[in-house]
């Protein structure tokens, strides 16, 4: 009995650790965004995205991801401020682990980095959010501001 539990235990923990996601700080974003190897872009703004209705996984199938085109309208972050208002298309790429699935970015006021490509700007939606912090204060933004300009990221628990 005793190793059927430790058999359980060891096979169910993969899928128990995907449940955990990290809190995501200002700190974390910029670090996630700063040490990735595709260029990102710090934006504050809200996204417009059509609602999709999202994959359901079932006992033979996972659910995979999908893409889908929005917009974003607001501003990009910059270590001096924030610039003009801008508004320009973002392709939404969300992705899934196991049965859980990111969820494209909502209508809220947000602090986001956007993968800057040559077809244009993608947002990552990925199972555990990483990509932006919804409805932040203007400590968030100062902090992940102060990040951007260099100071001393600490904090991130990444």
């Amino acid at each position: 009995m005793k190793t059927l539990i430790a058999f359980a235990m060891i096979t169910l923990a993969g899928p128990v650790q995907a449940l955990s996601c990290m809190p995501l700080t200002p700190q974390n974003l910029f670090i996630w965004a700063d040490t990735a190897e595709e260029s990102y872009v710090p934006v504050y703004g809200s996204f417009n995205v059509p609602k999709i209705k999202r994959p359901k996984p079932s006992k033979t199938l996972m659910p995979k991801g999908y893409e889908v085109q929005g917009s974003f309208d607001g501003k990009f972050v910059t270590k001096t401020g924030l610039t003009k208002p801008v508004q320009f298309p973002v392709t939404v790429n969300v992705t899934c682990v196991a049965s859980w699935c990111g969820r494209p970015p909502t209508s809220d006021l947000s602090v986001a980095v956007l993968e800057k490509t040559e077809e244009g700007y993608v947002y990552h939606a990925h199972a555990c959010p990483s990509s932006s912090l919804v409805d932040p204060d203007r400590a968030h933004l100062r902090t992940f501001r102060k990040c951007l300009r260099g100071a001393d990221c600490g904090g991130a628990t990444r």
